[in-house]
């Protein structure tokens, strides 16, 4: 089987402990080549060591120095569209950890090259591969419980000051609650729900000495239903997720690993509840499964997958957030 060449840009914990455990769990599929990290040399060196790849300080002395077809760029988020573009300039595909950008102002050329040198650009939006998503995607996409009445969707992160300081305390750094954690859930109501807007957003800074947001309450409403999504970011160490969907003929909820749903057919309740759990290097090793199949097989496109334009699409939403509250001001 022929295997692709990889280089990881960045090595925090998602990397460490996501990408590239899930690239070396798709050893037939993926070959890793190479990784860089500037920041931690002897942490650097001893991935390389671990994984039997090189290791580079600087990310151009990678791309230049290594015959590689795909980057995966973890690096901080104010960072991403010049890796992005120094990658399409070698016509490399890449897979870049949320969000794809900070600001989609200046994408457009960079997509458009993509798109006329058949480039692959990906947004690694691994919940997208989880079963419980699917789950309730397909649900909703075949009406079982009918019609969409009302979306409600709360996120508690945990982050500690020490976050920010190697973030970034901007919004356009990518510290921001809405672009960095809560992105992800974001992406999930895209998914589910046609033609989001924004109606109404309110932001606050209450437990981080930073210049963004660590609360938000933002109002949507889609061609399906009204959505009330909260996304917050303490420095406690509690976290949760909530998601409940309620329709004409029943509801879905999902708590935590606890999912549930119930609908009525023919007078007849269907109902599930179950406990499902998952570690990011399952759904990464599964991300990356459908990656391998759309670089090599030009017929196969992959419904998971989150390719530019849908990445730039969670970003969009965040921006009219952000352009709401500042005229609101």
């Amino acid at each position: 089987m022929y295997r692709i060449n990889v280089g990881v840009i960045g090595l925090g914990r998602i990397s460490c402990e996501g990408h590239i455990p899930a690239i070396n769990n798709c050893f037939d599929k993926y070959v890793l080549k190479a990784v860089c990290n500037k920041n931690d040399i002897e942490k650097g060196k001893m991935v390389a060591k671990k994984y039997n790849c090189n290791y580079y300080t600087d990310y151009l002395q990678m791309l230049d120095n290594e015959a590689l077809e795909l980057i995966i760029i973890a690096t901080y988020a104010n960072t991403h569209y010049d890796i992005i573009r120094e990658c399409l300039r070698r016509k490399l595909h890449i897979l870049v950890e949320k969000p794809l950008v900070t600001s989609i102002k200046s994408m457009s050329e960079l997509c458009q090259y993509a798109e006329d040198n058949k480039i692959l650009i990906y947004t690694s939006f691994q919940r997208r591969f989880n079963v419980y998503f699917n789950k309730i995607s397909n649900i909703i996409k075949k009406k079982y419980i009918g019609d969409i009445i009302y979306c409600n969707l709360n996120n508690i992160h945990s982050k500690s000051e020490e976050y920010y300081i190697k973030k970034g305390k901007g919004k356009y750094d990518g510290g921001g609650v809405l672009i960095n954690q809560a992105i992800h859930s974001i992406d999930m109501l895209l998914v589910l729900f046609e033609n989001i807007e924004v109606n109404s957003a309110y932001l606050k800074c209450m437990t981080h000495d930073i210049n963004c947001e660590d609360w938000a309450k933002v109002d949507m409403n889609s061609k399906e239903t009204n959505i009330s999504f909260w996304a917050t970011t303490s420095a406690y160490r509690e976290q949760g997720y909530e998601l409940a969907i309620w329709g004409t003929n029943g509801h879905i909820k999902f708590s935590n690993n606890h999912f549930e749903y119930e609908y009525k057919k023919n007078n007849i309740i269907y109902s599930e509840e179950k406990e499902y759990f998952f570690s990011n290097i399952d759904l990464l090793t599964s991300e990356y499964g459908d990656i391998y199949e759309e670089i090599t097989n030009d017929g196969f496109i992959s419904e998971k997958l989150c390719k530019y334009e849908t990445g730039l699409e969670s970003i969009k939403i965040i921006e009219k957030v952000y352009n709401m509250v500042i005229k609101n001001e």
